[in-house]
């Protein structure tokens, strides 16, 4: 079954965002809502929608434009989508905070951008699947107790039980335990597979410290 998708629509217009929202709401696994205000647009974000957010610059104050930037920029399962002919500089910095993002010329009649947004979704899902399994291995590892974070650290780095035991002052067998312990907590069932969990961790200590900010 495929991924519900999420269209935020900002548009001043409502002509123009009736128009685009027709456009867009064409697919029974998409999710299409409209705003006149980037401020209500702000308040529709979440952890738990994966997507785009479409912001049309034209007749959008740009203070409420470049906070929406900013806000989004906290949401990284959103890829940002700009409809401007121009950005200002500190435009230009929050989009780059964002990460992935795309511009459009303002004028891009609905149905262009609709054929866009269908050809950047796959690529926008994707992020947002890594960005969900980095925060989900994130809190898996949080459940750790400090000694059982030695240990995976050590593991990370390639050392054996006899390595860690010695650098710990611990006995091979004590090891063992933390070990199987910290696959109990963590769900997972091979070394292989927590070692990758432990480095999907690492990347998402970046981005959850920055939302923490």
């Amino acid at each position: 079954m495929s991924e519900s998708e999420t269209i935020l629509l900002v548009m001043a217009d409502p002509a123009r965002r009736a128009a685009c929202f027709a456009q867009l709401a064409d697919r029974p696994q998409r999710i299409v809502r409209g705003f006149a205000d980037p401020a209500a647009a702000a308040e529709a974000l979440d952890d738990g929608i994966s997507g785009c957010l479409v912001l049309d610059h034209g007749g959008l104050a740009a203070a409420t434009a470049l906070s929406l930037l900013r806000t989004a920029a906290d949401f990284p399962a959103i890829t940002p989508l700009l409809l401007t002919d121009r950005l200002s500089p500190a435009e230009v910095l929050a989009l780059i905070r964002t990460g992935p993002g795309d511009i459009l010329p303002a004028a891009t009649p609905p149905d262009q951008l609709a054929a866009h947004i269908a050809a950047i979704m796959p690529a926008a899902l994707a992020r947002a699947a890594r960005w969900r399994a980095m925060r989900s291995a994130a809190q898996a590892l949080a459940r750790l107790s400090p000694r059982e974070g030695e240990v995976l650290a050590a593991l990370a780095k390639g050392q054996t039980s006899k390595d860690i035991a010695r650098t710990l002052a611990v006995s091979p067998r004590t090891v063992e335990v933390h070990r199987a312990s910290i696959m109990r907590r963590t769900g997972t069932g091979s070394l292989a597979e927590l070692l990758r969990l432990s480095f999907l961790a690492e990347l998402a200590d970046p981005i959850i410290g920055s939302k923490a900010a």
